[in-house]
């Protein structure tokens, strides 16, 4: 690869990239950014239809058009001159560059694949839009979402890249959540009415991304795009020495993903958290997987208060049915109705395999960290800007889950060493707490440190590199971006819809759709939120059953006259039913005989057209056997003037043989004489030579005359013409 200059790239237009992301990506590789100016400098050449270039500066003018990336010109130089030199570039008779035709065609084809892969994605997603969401505007969910992606994936990719490179400048909109970023897409393009269910749709598109692959392939090429985008900027040495090895690093997990783990979250946890240790033993990754002892005392105090929760009450089926469709329920609580709704399970049976959390963490070669030093003092001083920090964004959450992170977060910090980039720096911290992740970027920044808390879209994307691609990698790598940016476990709508639930269950013959409402009520969960005391949560619990009784038993009566009307309308439609059905016999039994009576005229016409056609052939026989007569008498007649006229051609030869002999014999018979007997006149004569031509022309018209009665006139006509000749030269004398 040619050597680049020290400078940056400048990609700071992200939009332009994202509307050509389907010709980004198939330009670009992951984490390798000199490959992916060498697919910049390609594209021009693709795009080439009125302009030329001959060199690097108009390549770097499209380049920033297009795209949005100002690359020097003498990078792009150095790159001219390494493909040209490979063939890939040509020059015809030292002309303008052109692309070798090999590589246009490959690169045509991945730009292809990329586009047809986001079409088939588009339409199959607004196809569920349209059926789950209606009364939507299809027309506009499309561009919202891409708004929406192009905001997303550029917040992540900037925020990958800094990763690698902390002196990339990132400004500080940068730093808004998921959900604000999908408020702001969705502000000004749908009425008020309708921005509720767009944000479910957009939600689902994410959230779905594990059960499609098509759409996980996309996601996957949207995150490469956005990260190969910003890694343009890292130093070239830089991003040189992080593609050649990972360094070795301690790697911990938050409480969040330890349950994943565990099998205590939800699914898409779940299965990124196993996929984590899958590819860390698989391709043997240079991690130590660690939870600090706080985390530890973390999780057992949550698996203790849930597990309270559990053996509080006696859970029907029909309750944890409905309980295993709530959002807000903790892992813990949501696994074990999961189980329950199927099969009945005592929750002292369902909470033993997890009394011993650590051992099954070991066993997936997670080890507990143990602080070997006093860091109170700055645990405490770390836990003051932290809750600063919450109340500032006007985000709660309970001490103990604040001191945990600070804690944590300081142990990680003291782990690691002065490198230059975040990722060798010795330690990380993964979890999926958007704040937490967010305070220790901001703080890292103004305190001109590296970042160490690290969201899990971000880690996969760093791994992206150095684990081979494949279906299950890219599954697991799409399905982080689906995973919620707050914490659950601990999260004061856990508490309040495991209290509610509690309560539900206390209720006897509590209907399941009637606990279904209010476990999923949104407004009623703020309310309890807000309540002071038990007994006005309680009250809150009681006022919602009996509202959504009354509903249910509105909502039955109402339902009763749909199915009264229903029936009548089926009545209706079967009377009609049954009418058009003897409609039909009728114009069946009609259609039948008419059928029968056109068949017998059909077959009146055959044998009509069948006695026809005999007499067609009867009378095309004897025209042809008159035909053949006639053309034999023809041919006869044909034969006997053929023989006629042979018979006068002979005659005529032979008259002609006969004439010429003869006229030839008596010129010779007339010139002896003339010489036998002497004819002394004729000889001395001054004109004896014509006279003799005159008389032997004489005699050999008389002589064809004779013989060819055709030639006579002529022949003797030109005798009589040879005796005038005669006397005009006895005259002449």
């Amino acid at each position: 690869m040619a050597k680049f200059a020290s400078k940056k790239v400048s990609a700071r237009t992200f939009s332009r990239a994202f509307d050509q992301m389907c010709n980004f990506v198939a330009v670009s590789k992951v984490g390798r950014p000199a490959e992916t100016i060498k697919g910049l400098v390609q594209f021009c050449f693709i795009e080439q239809l009125t302009g030329r270039f001959d060199g690097s500066s108009s390549v770097a003018d499209h380049i920033d058009t297009v795209f949005g990336i100002r690359i020097s010109e003498t990078q792009i130089q150095a790159v001219i001159d390494e493909m040209v030199g490979s063939g890939i570039l040509l020059r015809p008779s030292g002309t303008n560059l052109v692309l070798a035709s090999g590589a246009r065609a490959d690169l045509l084809g991945k730009i292809q694949d990329a586009k047809t892969l986001e079409e088939k994605v588009k339409v199959k997603w607004i196809e569920e839009v349209a059926e789950k969401f209606p009364d939507l505007p299809i027309d506009r969910m499309w561009g919202t979402l891409r708004v929406y992606l192009s905001s997303a994936f550029n917040r992540h990719g900037l925020q990958a890249a800094t990763l690698l490179d902390p002196t990339i400048d990132t400004p500080e909109d940068y730093s808004k959540s998921l959900s604000a970023l999908l408020a702001e897409a969705l502000n000004g393009v749908f009425e008020e009415k309708d921005r509720e269910k767009a944000r479910l749709a957009m939600s689902d598109f994410m959230a779905e991304i594990g059960s499609n692959p098509d759409r996980a392939r996309y996601v996957t090429q949207l995150a490469d795009g956005a990260f190969n985008f910003y890694t343009l900027e890292v130093d070239p040495e830089v991003a040189k020495l992080l593609r050649a090895k990972l360094s070795p690093m301690l790697l911990f997990l938050d409480t969040n993903f330890l349950f994943g783990i565990l099998g205590l979250h939800n699914n898409l946890q779940v299965e990124v958290s196993h996929e984590l240790i899958r590819a860390v033993k698989a391709h043997k990754l240079p991690f130590e997987l660690r939870y600090h002892e706080e985390t530890a005392q973390e999780m057992g105090n949550t698996i203790l208060h849930y597990g309270g929760n559990l053996r509080s009450q006696h859970w029907s089926s029909g309750i944890s049915r409905a309980a295993a469709k709530s959002r807000y329920l903790s892992g813990i609580e949501l696994k074990y109705h999961e189980q329950n709704a199927k099969a009945s399970i005592d929750p002292e049976e369902f909470l033993r395999p997890y009394e011993h959390f650590d051992v099954l963490l070991k066993d997936q070669g997670i080890r507990v960290f143990r602080s070997r030093e006093d860091r109170q003092q700055a645990c405490t001083d770390l836990y003051a800007d932290y809750k600063k920090y919450l109340d500032e964004k006007r985000r709660e959450k309970p001490y103990k889950t604040v001191f945990h992170d600070a804690t944590v977060l300081d142990a990680v910090r003291q782990q690691r060493s002065k490198a230059t980039s975040s990722i060798e720096a010795g330690a990380l911290l993964i979890t999926c707490d958007y704040w937490f992740y967010q305070f220790d970027r901001e703080s890292a920044r103004q305190n001109r440190n590296l970042a160490c808390v690290l969201l899990p879209n971000i880690f996969w994307q760093i791994l992206r590199p150095f684990v081979p691609s494949g279906t299950n990698f890219e599954k697991s790598f799409a399905e982080t971006f689906a995973l919620p940016e707050f914490r659950v476990v601990g999260s004061g709508a856990s508490k309040a819809c495991s209290k509610m639930l509690s309560l539900i269950a206390s209720y006897r013959d509590m209907p399941e759709e009637t606990a279904l409402k209010m476990l999923s009520n949104d407004v009623l969960l703020k309310r309890l939120l807000a309540t002071k005391d038990d007994v006005e949560f309680k009250a809150c619990v009681e006022e919602a059953f009996v509202q959504e009784n009354a509903a249910l038993i509105e909502e039955r009566a109402a339902l009763a006259i749909q199915l009264e009307q229903e029936r009548k309308d089926k009545d209706e439609r079967e009377q009609t039913h049954r009418e058009l059905v003897e409609k039909d016999r009728r114009e069946k039994a009609d259609l039948e005989n008419r059928l029968t009576q056109t068949k017998a005229e059909a077959d009146d016409l055959r044998k009509t057209v069948a006695q026809k056609q005999d007499e067609i052939v009867i009378a095309r026989l004897e025209t042809k056997r008159v035909s053949d007569e006639r053309s034999a008498k023809e041919k006869e007649a044909q034969d006997e003037e053929k023989g006629r006229r042979r018979a006068e051609r002979r005659a005529h030869v032979l008259s002609v043989v006969s004439a010429m002999l003869s006229s030839a014999v008596l010129t010779i018979i007339f010139e002896w004489g003339i010489r036998s007997l002497p004819w002394t006149w004729l000889i001395n004569h001054p004109n004896s030579i014509g006279l003799r031509v005159s008389f032997s022309t004489f005699i050999a018209a008389l002589a064809l005359g004779a013989f060819i009665t055709k030639w006579r006139t002529y022949c003797w006509g030109g005798g009589a013409f040879a005796v005038f000749l005669v006397i005009l030269q006895i005259l002449a004398r």
